[in-house]
């Protein structure tokens, strides 16, 4: 049976960091590297999208990796939404991963799970203390079309695309269960950020 794919959104800098997410380091690697790394364990082809005016090494996978940029007629200041639909557009399975490259401790357990509800939805995706995980999320190809309308619209997001598609959440002691310290879902937005993963990761270090 075919691995789904997985999707990692890399687009460039960002400005709350001011960095480029993907090739900062923290535990000897890139933010982007302990992704891929994460994702290889459950996927058949990872697929990395990033601006077309991105350069930037690929890392190495046990799995195909390939790397695709976003669509040219999104223009400018699209976001994850263009991304997604470069994605999309790319993918050979019908469902896959959408992840960011921020997020250090992904769990290719909960990975598995969310993949595991997917068939009857399009959208899988965590729900923690209200705030909804757009980008540690599954997503079937029949997104699509709506993904590209929502696109071409004046004010497209993940969120505008979400009421046009079937969706399931994951939540409370479901996601408890999966991921009981929630550190699959964190991500990287501002230095304070950065800072307590590598906290959380020489905690890691020093209890073994």
């Amino acid at each position: 049976m075919t691995r789904p794919t997985g999707i990692i959104l890399a687009g460039g800098a960002s400005s709350r960091l001011g960095a480029d997410k993907a090739q900062i380091v923290l535990g000897g690697q890139t933010l982007l590297e302990r992704v891929v790394g994460a994702l290889e364990q459950v996927a058949g082809e990872i697929l990395i999208v990033a601006s077309p005016d991105t350069s930037r090494p690929q890392p190495g996978s046990r799995v195909p990796l390939r790397v695709v940029t976003d669509p040219q007629e999104a223009g400018p200041r699209r976001g994850p939404l263009a991304g997604l639909v470069a994605g999309l557009r790319e993918c050979r399975t019908p469902y896959a991963w959408v992840l960011g490259c921020d997020s250090p401790f992904l769990s290719p357990r909960l990975l598995s799970c969310l993949m595991e509800l997917a068939p009857g939805h399009d959208v899988v995706a965590p729900r923690s203390d209200r705030h909804l995980h757009v980008l540690h999320a599954v997503y079937s190809r029949n997104c699509l079309p709506a993904a590209e309308r929502v696109l071409a619209g004046r004010h497209p997001s993940l969120q505008a695309l979400l009421p046009l598609v079937r969706c399931c959440y994951v939540e409370g002691a479901e996601l408890a269960r999966w991921d009981p310290d929630g550190r699959s879902l964190l991500n990287i937005n501002t230095r304070d950020d950065l800072a307590e993963a590598r906290r959380l990761l020489d905690q890691r270090s020093t209890s073994r």
